[in-house]
């Protein structure tokens, strides 16, 4: 048994809860999961809290967590996995990074990118953007697809381009220094 990993998954980015559901369970039952679910909700300016009032602005940005985190609620209850709910306030990018530096966890689930238009471009840009920030602040990151144990991380590029570099590098090699 390994020890127990903390896993950063950060809600309303679109990452489908099912779509993990498997790998989170290997998880908990390879060496145990601690999920910390954190929901980024927008800051408010002080004219809108002014207009309509503190109460009302926390209330708006309870609920909005709250319906972030409810399906997530029921599949980590359902699988008996520990997880904790957490609401920040800012930019999704920076507040993200800041968040995983302040409890130190490096493991950022952000799920597969969709295939469809858009969403597929906001999930690229939003990866390009949490790593550029966290070399800024000299902080390693770790942001995955799945939740996958320690020993088995890296053991397969991230994508196919880097695949395929890897495969012409290694037949560069063998032609020039046989």
């Amino acid at each position: 048994m390994s020890a127990m990993q903390t896993v950063l998954i950060p809600t309303g980015l679109g990452l489908d809860p099912q779509a993990l559901q498997g790998q989170l369970k290997r998880l908990h039952l390879y060496g145990g999961v601690r999920v910390l679910l954190l929901s980024v909700q927008p800051r408010y300016n002080g004219h809108v809290r002014m207009y309509l009032g503190e109460a009302l602005v926390k209330a708006v940005i309870r609920k909005d967590a709250e319906r972030e985190f409810a399906p997530w609620r029921g599949l980590l209850e359902t699988a008996a996995i520990p997880y904790s709910q957490h609401i920040e306030l800012g930019v999704k990018t920076e507040t993200i990074i800041r968040f995983a530096r302040q409890i130190q966890c490096r493991r950022i689930v952000l799920g597969v990118a969709p295939q469809r238009g858009l969403m597929r471009i906001f999930r690229g840009a939003l990866k390009a953007r949490l790593f550029e920030i966290a070399h800024t602040l000299g902080f390693k990151l770790d942001l995955c697809e799945k939740a996958h144990p320690p020993l088995v991380q890296r053991t397969r590029p991230f994508n196919g381009n880097c695949q395929r570099r890897q495969q012409t590098s290694r037949l560069l090699k063998r032609a020039l220094f046989p």
